[in-house]
C-alpha cells in the first residue's frame, strides 16, 4: 500500500489495500471497514486490471465471506451489470458463482441454481473449465439442498473430474462437499 502511495497510483493503492483485507480475513486477523470503503472509493472502475485484482470483486468476496450477504449482493450485482454493459461476459462466471454463494447462504436456492446455471452456461462458451468445475459444484450442493439428488450426483461428480483434471485442489474440495452433503441427505455418508 505504501509503495501504490508513493508512485502516487491510485488504483494500485484500491488493489493494494482490498488484497490486503482479503489476506487478513483468511488468516483471521479481522477487517478494517473504513478500509474496505476505500479501497471502493480509490478503485478506478475504467482501468484495465486483471479481474481477480479489481477491487470491487476483493471487497464482494470479503463480505460474502463475513456473511454480510446484502452487500454482497449490492457489490457483486453492481459489478456483473458492469461487465455486461462493457461486454467482457468472460469475467462473469466468478461474479455469478458468487451471487449464488450469497444466495445459498441466504437460502434463496432458486436463485443460487439461476446462478450457477448461468456461470455454467458462460463458462463453458468461454472455455474456462475451472469456472465450469466451480459453477457444477455450487449446482450440485444447490440440487442436493432442494432433494434433487439425480441431478446432484451427475453436476458433483462432473466438478469433481474436471477439478481433478486440472489439479485444482479448491475445486475437488468443493465437489467433495458437495457429494458428502448428498451423501448425507441419503443416509449414506460412507
Amino acid at each position: 500500500v505504501d509503495l501504490a502511495v508513493t508512485l502516487g497510483d491510485r488504483s494500485l493503492q484500491a488493489q493494494a489495500i482490498a488484497l490486503g483485507e482479503l489476506v487478513n480475513l483468511l488468516l483471521g486477523r479481522g477487517v478494517d471497514d473504513a478500509e474496505l470503503e476505500r479501497a471502493l472509493a480509490l478503485e478506478d472502475q475504467d482501468r484495465e486490471v486483471p479481474f481477480q485484482r479489481r477491487p470491487s470483486l476483493l471487497v464482494a468476496l470479503v463480505v460474502v465471506y463475513l456473511g454480510r450477504l446484502d452487500r454482497a449482493r449490492e457489490l457483486l450485482s453492481a459489478l456483473d451489470d458492469r461487465l455486461v454493459a462493457r461486454g467482457d461476459e468472460g469475467d462473469r462466471p466468478q461474479v455469478l458463482i458468487f451471487l449464488g454463494v450469497s444466495a445459498v447462504l441466504g437460502g434463496a436456492l432458486d436463485i443460487a441454481g439461476q446462478r450457477s446455471t448461468e456461470a455454467l452456461r458462460i463458462a463453458t462458451i468461454a472455455g474456462q473449465e475451472l469456472m465450469c468445475a466451480f459453477a457444477l459444484a455450487l449446482r450440485a450442493y444447490v440440487q442436493a439442498c432442494r432433494g434433487d439428488r439425480g441431478a446432484a450426483r451427475i453436476d458433483g461428480t462432473e466438478a469433481l473430474e474436471r477439478s481433478e483434471r486440472l489439479g485444482w485442489l479448491n475445486g475437488v474440495n468443493q465437489s467433495r462437499y458437495s457429494l458428502a452433503f448428498l451423501a448425507l441427505s441419503e443416509g449414506t455418508p460412507e
